[in-house]
């Protein structure tokens, strides 16, 4: 998940962009919850043995289908959304000096680290649990000191690991913490000389790219920089299409349209695969999400953003949820094992893991980040609600 990521600003660009970003909201909320239905499978893992799992013997497998198979998109989509949010918001002020390395790195450490903490320690108190009844650990095997000290770091997928430990899916987010520090540099290299973000942009994804295919490797942190940049590129492609006229404009959004449907409709066909097709359509569905969700409706504003604001907590609890249900059933007996190919078992699973991301961003994700920012940013006590981009990508 990333599935990660803005701040709120106090000066007058951010609180622009706050109104002007409602379009991804939804579509944040659309990628975490493709990631929960691919995880689903994970009910099916006696510790790190995965049986009787058939995909099209899922609960509302006709209508989620796309996300039972290729849910790991939702992952590479946060990657492209939170391109596009950083582009937006901080590429003028870091380029000319507004936001030094240090305060970028505070608020991005406050906006995801004390929930990041917080569940990886559940995890490590229910795999405990988990470990003693099982003798194995579930799902994710590499739970040892090692794994839990780049975990604290944020290192847990940069390289040093056999494979996922721990609260899994933060894979996404340590992965995305390095491109942070490179966005930050390049958008320091550009400076004020706006013509140079594109070439600057144009240039890190291809490099990525190219790392990946030289080096015959799968980096994760290679793998998210090519997705990022890719977002940085539609926001650039966005500004521009904003600048022309409105005839211009209604051409070109339709043209957008045009090849995100036809991609989509090639896709879901089985006529182009999704690998082949996600460097182009993940960005083109980025790009018409933030073109034709208008921010004009305050009761649509009110809903997307009651949705957006749990999607980081929604990723991140999604394991941990699904560590603890497995426990009870595994007290309750084997039959319980029966109720995971029914709707009513997995609606009740989606509801207990949207419910607690809500209550866990208000009662505490949020304030721990507004805490963190007061104790090292000086920010004051009282602040108003923050705009839709706070916690966007």
């Amino acid at each position: 998940m990333a599935i990660t990521s803005g701040d709120l600003e106090s000066d007058v660009r951010d609180r622009t962009s706050a109104r002007m970003l409602i379009g991804l909201e939804g579509l944040r909320f659309a990628a975490a919850f493709a990631v929960l239905v691919l995880h689903y499978r994970y009910f099916y893992f006696s510790g790190g043995t995965l049986s009787g799992y058939l995909p099209e013997q899922q609960p509302f497998y006709d209508a989620l289908a796309p996300f039972y198979t290729n849910g790991y998109c939702g992952v590479e989509l946060f990657w492209c959304i939170s391109g596009f949010i950083f582009a937006w918001k901080y590429n003028v002020s870091i380029g000319a000096g507004e936001i030094s390395f240090r305060r970028f790195a505070i608020l991005r450490f406050a906006r995801l680290y004390p929930l990041h903490f917080a569940t990886l320690l559940a995890v490590a108190l229910l795999q405990a649990i988990y470990f003693h009844s099982h003798v194995e650990w579930f799902v994710f095997q590499a739970n040892d000191i090692k794994h839990f000290a780049l975990n604290l770091v944020f290192a847990s997928y940069w390289g040093f690991q056999p494979g996922y430990s721990f609260n899994g899916p933060s894979w996404s987010i340590s992965a995305e913490i390095l491109v942070y520090v490179l966005f930050f540099f390049c958008c320091r290299l550009a400076g004020n000389r706006a013509r140079l973000a594109t070439p600057i942009a144009l240039g890190a994804f291809p490099l990525a790219a190219l790392a990946q295919f030289l080096f015959s490797t799968q980096s994760a942190v290679l793998l998210a920089a090519d997705f990022f940049y890719l977002g940085v590129l539609t926001c650039q492609l966005y500004t521009m299409i904003m600048a022309q006229t409105r005839r211009a404009r209604l051409v070109l959004n339709w043209l957008v349209v045009g090849v995100t449907s036809a991609l989509l409709l090639l896709t879901g066909f089985g006529q182009l695969s999704i690998e082949a097709a996600s460097l182009v359509m993940l960005p083109a569905i980025v790009l018409t999400f933030q073109l034709l969700v208008p921010d004009r409706n305050a009761r649509v504003n009110r809903c997307l953003t009651f949705l957006g604001d749990m999607t980081y907590a929604s990723y991140l609890l999604q394991f941990p949820v699904q560590l603890a249900i497995v426990q009870v059933m595994a007290w309750t007996g084997p039959w319980t094992e029966d109720l995971r190919g029914t709707r009513t078992f997995f609606l009740a699973y989606v509801l207990t893991v949207c419910v607690l991301a809500r209550i866990v961003f208000r009662t505490f994700e949020r304030p721990a980040q507004m805490a963190l920012r007061r104790t090292l940013l000086g920010w004051p006590a009282a602040r108003s609600r923050p705009g839709v981009a706070s916690t966007i990508a």
